[in-house]
This record gives structure tokens, C-alpha cells and sequence, in this order.
């Protein structure tokens, strides 16, 4: 159904039909010198009474292309986050009514970065009034920063993994990690990029870890502009259980021996020295009295001379005797 606007437009009141052309323009020329004139005012009071400097985030781009010798240069901000700037601005009435907590300043591209760009140079531009363009109804008055780009530039670089070792229960060490891809790319700023050799994961989780596992590491953020690609790492952490091999010298060899009859006697020292291994708390808890090496004749009942092969018996569990020397010993045995 078609809306019959002439029939709509007799029910306006007639105070707003008659003439209504020259009323709406004689409202609009009203506003205009309303606004102007709003401004005028603000602008000199302000003045006369020193305009308060304002903190404002102005929005800038991360990366630009420049004119460049031959080519584009491709360009990058130092600093990661917007600037903030100290500006003195003025507010029309209209923007004092409306003012929005989420209103942007942004910097004009095409005024900011007119220059072209000069190799092996920093590539530095001014914000201020001259390019920032305001909310509606806000002038800035005075105010500017220095802002540096340089050129973005990519390079492939090592990953490291971040793993604190003391965190790891010390019965276990690592025994192997692998990295893939064990190189990224980073891009970012031409004067950090081409100093970085390596990079770290973020921290590898080792706290009450006893056996082998996979781990999807992150690359951490870094406070200046870099990216990397890939974003995280795969990891493949071989742990194992920390032996350690202690040495006890200098052990009285015991005789096991059934026979009251007997009379036996080492030729050469009653002593040995013993190598075992275990766990590294085990092995620090290990006390030498705990160590006894022997020698059993049990099955010898004739005098004479015999070699006789040593044997250790460790009071404790889970060690391991590695190492007898010497490996055997002289009896002589003979009738009481």
C-alpha cells in the first residue's frame, strides 16, 4: 500500500507547512552561527585561561609502504602500542553534549608520510594538529610527539625451549628435547630482527614430571613489534631417571664361611672398593657401613690356597652394584 504523502502533509501543523523552504533554511543558517560563534567564544575563553593538556591515545598504523628508491619499502612502528599524546584541544558545545568515552583521534596517513624513505635511515614523522584528525566537533589547539618507523624486515632464527631444569624432581633429568620446526620467522623492526638469533618458548611445565611427554609451546609476546611464525612450537621431552654411580673405598671384605673347623686367612688386603648406582637420592643417602663386600668358602672344606671371587651385598634398596676390585681374593685355608 503507497503511502499518500500529500494527505501526511496536511496533517503537519500550518505553522510548520507555511513557508517551510525558507524556515528550514533560516534553521540551518541559525545552527551554523550558533556553532560558530559557540566556537568562537570557547576558543578565546579557553585561551584567556590556559587550556588544560590533555593525555589523548591517537591511533596510528602499525605498518605503512613508503616511497622508496626503486620500490615500496615496507615500514614498521617501533613502539607496539598507540601513542600517547600530550594535546591541548577545545570542545564545541556540541561535542560536549555528545562526548563519547570510545571517540578516536587518527592520524592521516597521507599527511603523515609524504617523505620518501632514505636507506639505512630511521624514517621519523611528527603527529600533531597538522595530521591527526579529531573527533567531530574537537579542535587540537597545540601538542605533538615524535614517532619513529623503520623498515620491516624478516629472518628465520633458532627456538630455544624454556625449561628450568630445577624444577624437575632430581631422581630425573632430561635426557633429550626436540624442537619442530626448530627454526620460525620473526618480522618486526630492521634493528632488533637483525640482532636475534634465537628465541624462547614460553616456560615447559617440569614440576612433578617422572616420565616422557609432548608439549605445544607458545612464543611469547615481546615488548617490541615483532611477529612470529609460526606462533607455537612442537615439543618432544625425553625424560629419564638420574643414576648416579658412587664410589666406596676401601671395604672390609667379609668371610661367610659354616665351618668351625677352619682356619682362614685373605692373602693380600682385606679391603675392596665398591662401585654402585642408583637413584640420586638413594645414592646421597648411601652410607658406607651399608656396603659389604664378601666372600663365601661355604663350599670349601680342604685346606689350601684358593681364589675365591668377591660378592657385595648392599643394605638398601633399588642400588646396584656395578663395580668389585678386585674381582677375586687368596684364602688359605687350614685345619685349627
Amino acid at each position: 500500500m503507497k503511502i499518500d504523502w500529500k494527505k501526511v502533509w496536511k496533517k503537519v501543523p500550518g505553522i510548520i507547512r507555511h513557508d517551510f523552504i525558507r524556515k528550514l533554511i533560516a534553521f540551518g543558517l541559525a545552527a551554523i552561527v550558533f556553532f560558530y560563534l559557540d566556537r568562537k567564544l570557547n576558543k578565546q575563553h579557553n585561551y584567556e585561561n590556559d587550556l588544560p593538556t590533555d593525555e589523548i591515545e591517537v591511533k596510528i598504523p602499525d605498518i605503512v609502504f613508503v616511497p622508496g628508491n626503486s620500490k615500496q619499502i615496507n615500514l614498521i612502528r617501533l613502539e607496539k602500542n598507540n601513542p600517547i599524546i600530550p594535546l591541548k584541544i577545545q570542545k564545541s558545545l556540541w561535542a560536549k553534549i555528545w562526548s563519547k568515552s570510545d571517540i578516536e583521534y587518527v592520524l592521516n596517513q597521507k599527511k603523515a608520510f609524504k617523505k620518501p624513505f632514505s636507506p639505512n635511515q630511521p624514517y621519523k614523522i611528527i603527529i600533531s594538529k597538522d595530521n591527526i584528525i579529531p573527533p567531530f566537533g574537537i579542535e587540537i589547539i597545540s601538542g605533538s610527539k615524535n614517532m619513529i618507523y623503520e623498515e620491516r624486515v624478516e629472518k628465520m632464527i633458532d627456538v630455544e625451549p624454556d625449561l628450568d631444569k630445577s624444577k624437575l624432581h632430581r631422581d630425573y633429568i632430561i635426557e633429550k628435547v626436540t624442537v619442530s620446526p626448530e627454526k620460525i620467522t620473526v618480522s618486526g623492526p630492521i634493528s632488533i630482527v637483525k640482532k636475534m638469533k634465537s628465541i624462547k618458548t614460553s616456560s615447559i611445565p617440569l614440576s612433578n614430571i617422572t616420565q616422557s611427554f609432548d608439549y605445544s609451546a607458545k612464543i611469547p609476546e615481546t615488548p617490541s613489534n615483532l611477529k612470529f611464525s609460526p606462533e607455537k612450537v612442537f615439543l618432544q621431552v625425553s625424560i629419564k631417571e638420574n643414576i648416579k654411580k658412587r664410589e666406596f673405598k676401601l671395604q672390609r671384605i667379609r668371610i661367610m664361611n659354616d665351618s668351625p673347623n677352619l682356619r682362614l686367612e685373605i692373602i693380600g688386603s682385606p679391603y675392596a672398593n665398591i662401585t654402585v648406582s642408583g637413584t640420586n637420592d638413594r645414592i646421597i643417602a648411601l652410607k658406607p657401613e651399608q656396603i659389604k663386600p664378601y666372600i663365601d668358602i661355604s663350599n670349601l672344606n680342604s685346606p689350601g690356597i684358593y681364589s675365591v671371587d668377591l660378592g657385595c651385598w648392599v643394605d638398601a634398596k633399588s642400588i646396584e652394584v656395578i663395580k668389585i676390585e678386585p674381582q677375586s681374593v687368596k684364602v688359605k685355608i687350614s685345619k685349627k
